[in-house]
């Protein structure tokens, strides 16, 4: 999906009553917009290995930033650092990072490091404990959220894209 049809659709769910909208797009990050701003924050570059948690790991991050008050932008970034860092590694809850994880990350300047960093994570990954329950549940939710939102636009016949 293209930026202009992804801010189209997201225009169209703001018009219809949502405050914020955001739309991820995998490899392409995340737009959000709301009514004072829309903007773009793009994916981080890493390896990726097994992308079948990353949403996941993006909305459980997305929750945990939001309830600390941080920007959209913020949470955006934190979110899109977070489903990177799980896209390394293989699993699903397993293979969701650690808040320490997220914000060495974020701090890192170039991606050649963040790969070398996640290089050493994945060795490391399959001896730590499983992710924290309550994030998962988070994450769970929010994916049940965005699945009635998805049947919302489905059952009134809209199609998102083509907006």
């Amino acid at each position: 999906v293209d930026l202009d049809s992804a801010e189209r659709a997201a225009k169209v769910l703001r018009d219809r009553g949502a405050r914020t909208v955001l739309v991820t797009l995998g490899s392409g990050g995340v737009l959000a917009v709301n009514q004072n701003e829309t903007f773009h924050v793009p994916a981080f570059e890493v390896d990726a290995v097994d992308t079948t948690g990353a949403g996941d790991a993006f909305n459980g991050a997305l929750a945990v930033a939001l309830a600390e008050d941080k920007s959209i932008y913020d949470a955006c970034k934190m979110a899109a650092a977070s489903a990177a860092l799980s896209v390394t590694r293989n699993g699903t809850s397993i293979a969701s990072p650690l808040r320490q994880e997220v914000n060495a990350f974020l701090n890192m300047k170039d991606s050649g490091t963040r790969n070398r960093m996640c290089d050493e994570w994945v060795k490391i990954g399959s001896k730590r404990p499983s992710c924290n329950f309550k994030m998962d549940f988070v994450a769970s939710q929010l994916s049940s959220i965005t699945l009635s939102l998805v049947e919302l636009v489905n059952e009134n016949g809209l199609k998102p894209f083509e907006m």
